[in-house]
């Protein structure tokens, strides 16, 4: 059994395209078993999603998207503690 932790991990994998066919199936399984870790991979899909589209819209820089990542990482940690 996969731990929420070890999942916030393979959801950027799968959400990048990195993940493997065995982190899809351990990430799905636990997604479809684990509410709040479902809702984190639908908030990051969406989160995406948008940015996607904004990103299209915007010129964006990569500095400008690495401190974003680096600011939901450090909320992610925050809101795990």
């Amino acid at each position: 059994m996969m731990d929420c932790k070890t999942l916030l991990h393979l959801i950027q994998l799968y959400l990048d395209g990195e993940a493997n066919n065995e982190q899809t199936e351990l990430l799905l399984k636990h997604v479809n078993g684990c509410q709040d870790c479902r809702c984190i991979y639908e908030f990051e899909t969406a989160f995406r999603s948008f940015m996607a589209k904004k990103m299209n819209e915007i010129p964006v820089t990569e500095q400008e998207i690495s401190e974003l990542q680096n600011k939901i990482s450090e909320q992610i940690q925050i809101n795990e503690s």
